[in-house]
């Protein structure tokens, strides 16, 4: 019984000072970006094809339920909003919005 009382409070701790297990610790090197236009699964591939090409970027996560463009930058890189839009633009689709950092 002991053992069960230290693991709860093991994991209160835990979620209390992270807010959640999910909780990303750099999402300073995040960009959420809001697309409309974007609705088959060609159009994700599309983005990430894009994407991929840059050297600044880490990863690329395409959201279609959600309408959402994720990247993941490299430590220290950064794309101006100027050229996400274009990127974006370029390949068919509208920018909602653009949220850098821990900002959603």
């Amino acid at each position: 019984m002991k053992n069960i009382t230290i693991l709860f409070a093991t994991i209160a701790f835990l979620l209390s000072a992270n807010g959640s297990f999910a909780t990303d610790v750099n999402c300073e090197n995040k960009v959420n970006v809001d697309v409309n236009g974007m609705v088959c699964d060609f159009c994700a591939r599309a983005i990430e094809k894009v994407f991929s090409k840059k050297e600044e970027v880490s990863s690329i996560d395409v959201n279609l339920d959600e309408g959402k463009i994720i990247i993941t930058m490299k430590d220290s890189q950064v794309i101006d909003n100027t050229t996400l839009t274009k990127l974006i633009t370029d390949s068919g689709y509208d920018v909602v919005k653009i949220n850098k950092g821990c900002d959603e």
